[in-house]
C-alpha cells in the first residue's frame, strides 16, 4: 500500500469524498440488514418460547397419561 504522505491534499480530499460517498451509499443497506437480522432474532426468540410452552404442555400430558396408566394397571391387578 502506498505511503499516505505521498498524497497531495487534493488526493486526500478526493479520497475522503469517495469514502463518504461509499459510506452514505452503504449505510441504508447496513441499516436494513440489521433491521432484518433483529427481526429474525425476535422471531426465533418467540418461536423458542412457543416451543418451550408446547414442551411443558406435552410433558404435563405425558406425566398425566403415565399416572393414569399406572393407576389403571394397579386397578386391573386387584
Amino acid at each position: 500500500m502506498a505511503d499516505e504522505r505521498q498524497f497531495t491534499p487534493e488526493d486526500r480530499a478526493l479520497f475522503d469524498a469517495e469514502v463518504e460517498r461509499l459510506r452514505q451509499q452503504e449505510l441504508p443497506r447496513a441499516r436494513d440488514e440489521e433491521i432484518k437480522a433483529a427481526a429474525q432474532r425476535a422471531v426465533e426468540r418467540d418461536l423458542e418460547q412457543e416451543r418451550e410452552a408446547y414442551r411443558e404442555e406435552l410433558d404435563s400430558a405425558v406425566v398425566q397419561t403415565t399416572s393414569e396408566t399406572v393407576a389403571e394397571e394397579r386397578a386391573e391387578a386387584r
